[in-house]
């Protein structure tokens, strides 16, 4: 489809940000995407909370009457300071785990939208030495377009990860997916729930409304933190900065109707919780937590089939797991789908520092433990960058 008159826009302010918000979520709904780390809500909170020493360029693409037809939710992350690396990166690529990394296209003219972003991406080139994109849709037409367009550009494409997604697509009924997903998770879960309703009254409580979730997301990180807690494993979901973010989530995402927290009660206790978010037809299943106390009777594995229950009665037709093939998820999902970490550097002197980085890095996670790469990179940085300074020092004198 040809597509004229594009008007491309760079927002790099806060204030930018917030005033194209209401359009973003417009464009998000209208294209059909199902992906809510790419709403507006999530983008801009994790930039509230996480954006501060970098710098915003989403590039905003319009047609010729001025309506928004893309979002390339770019921003500028800088690494070590002024004589740091600068890194071109999807917002919300730390920290939390946002998944399906992608650009946002109305349907139907992704080859001109996609041509209008590489331009200004190119334009933008002397304000980054590399760009990282992680945790990508693999499977992204939009987002394949876009690796081909950097490869034309006669950047070296270098993939750094690749991992995948567990995920359900659902039928009709509850009873048909118990039918189709094995004998043995289809008899120890109507087992386990009625040995759950032998000790009381069950309830699977769904709460949509941001004051409701708030004043029980405690629950989630009590429960969350006690199933950890008993496993001896950390959790990255646990932490003050982390709570503060789905606190300031559960509002935006909440108001527009798309965040989610399950309660399973016995007797009105709460033993078991479940976090998501829905958009569109698909559920995204992000955090749960159990009382580790009634695990003989699996109210974990209760509580996941009774969330994907309500994913059903509710009209969705997927349930997402996101990233990582944890064996709990696997007994429920039996179809995956990829993501990738792609990364280009230019011919800059931080642009080839950032790629040995790169290359070297590889080599460095194949061969030594964590901890060991992580101070042997450090180092590295730290030698190199040094050396970009006394060059850069000596061309100016």
């Amino acid at each position: 489809m040809m597509v004229e008159g594009l008007t491309v826009e760079r927002v790099t302010t806060n204030e930018g940000l917030n005033k194209l918000g209401p359009e973003w979520h417009e464009l998000f709904i209208e294209s059909g995407c199902r992906n809510v780390l790419l709403t507006p809500e999530w983008a801009s909170t994790w930039w509230s909370h996480w954006g501060n020493g970098h710098r915003l360029a989403i590039i905003a693409v319009r047609d010729k009457i001025g309506r928004l037809i893309a979002v390339a939710p770019f921003y500028i992350r800088s690494m070590m300071g002024k004589w740091g690396i600068r890194k071109l990166c999807f917002l919300g690529d730390k920290h939390i785990g946002s998944d399906y990394q992608d650009l946002l296209s109305a349907p139907g003219c992704e080859k001109a939208v996609v041509d209008s972003i590489i331009n200004e991406v190119r334009a933008l080139a002397t304000e980054w030495d590399a760009v990282e994109l992680l945790n990508c849709a693999a499977d992204s037409h939009v987002f394949g377009m876009l690796r081909a367009s950097m490869r034309e550009l006669g950047m070296r494409e270098i993939i750094s990860s690749t991992s995948v997604c567990p995920f359900i697509s659902l039928p009709e009924s509850f009873d048909e997916y118990l039918a189709m997903v094995g004998d043995n998770v289809r008899y120890n879960f109507r087992r386990r729930l009625r040995a759950l309703e032998r000790n009381g009254k069950v309830d699977c409580l769904v709460l949509t409304h941001p004051s409701d979730i708030h004043a029980h997301f405690g629950e989630l990180l009590r429960l969350h933190q006690m199933r950890f807690g008993q496993k001896n494993v950390r959790s990255d979901f646990l932490g003050e900065d982390i709570e503060k973010f789905h606190a300031d989530l559960i509002d935006r995402l909440g108001t527009a109707g798309m965040a989610r927290l399950l309660l399973l009660r016995v007797n009105g206790e709460t033993i078991a919780a479940l976090y998501g978010f829905t958009a569109g037809k698909r559920f995204t299943f992000f955090q749960s937590g159990m009382d580790p106390s009634w695990s003989r009777l699996s109210a974990g594995l209760v509580m996941m089939g009774c969330s994907i229950r309500v994913a059903i009665q509710t009209g969705h037709d997927e349930f997402d797991f996101l990233e990582g093939l944890q064996p709990y998820k696997l007994q429920w999902a039996k179809q995956t789908r990829g993501q990738i970490s792609v990364k280009y550097c230019n011919s800059s002197i931080r642009g080839r520092l950032a790629r040995v980085i790169t290359v070297g890095a590889g080599l460095l996670k194949r061969m030594l433990p964590v901890r060991v790469r992580h101070v042997i990179k450090h180092m590295l940085i730290t030698l190199m960058l040094h050396l970009v300074y006394v060059k850069t020092s000596s061309s100016r004198v």
